[in-house]
């Protein structure tokens, strides 16, 4: 995505900026919890658990995926807005990647066919960001 961004932030400007650099620092703090979440929280006894999910712990995580999704979909929007990618892919990651905090929530294959289409769509903008790597320069 940060590739993706640069190759258009001319294009995208000051606020495109403001968004992806929202989205990023969501999206940072969503991979951090769910790495201790994956390797710290399943150490310890539900107590600690609890007590760490109920202090300012669980607002971090709270405002990590407000600042996530609100992100996400101001970027995603406003990319299409300005024309900077094609349309439909930049659609379908962002609103397709809006399922990534409540994934644990869900089910399973709910939540595995929107990340399909969203990593989908994240391929095909990989693709269009090589494919026009030396033919624009903007």
């Amino acid at each position: 995505m940060l590739g993706l961004f640069l190759k258009r932030a001319k294009i995208l400007g000051t606020l495109g900026l403001i968004f992806f650099s929202i989205y990023s620092l969501g999206l940072a703090g969503i991979v951090g919890f769910l790495f201790s979440d994956a390797f710290v929280l399943s150490l310890l006894d539900e107590a600690k658990v609890s007590e760490l999910t109920n202090s300012t712990t669980g607002l971090a995580i709270f405002a990590s995926i407000i600042l996530y999704v609100f992100g996400l979909v101001s970027f995603g929007v406003y990319s299409a807005i300005k024309k900077a990618y094609p349309k439909a892919p930049i659609l379908i990651y962002s609103l397709g990647s809006l399922i990534t905090p409540f994934a644990m929530v869900l089910p399973y294959i709910v939540v595995n066919l929107v990340e399909t289409a969203a990593s989908a769509s994240v391929v095909y903008l990989g693709f269009w960001l090589w494919k026009n790597i030396k033919t624009d320069n903007q």
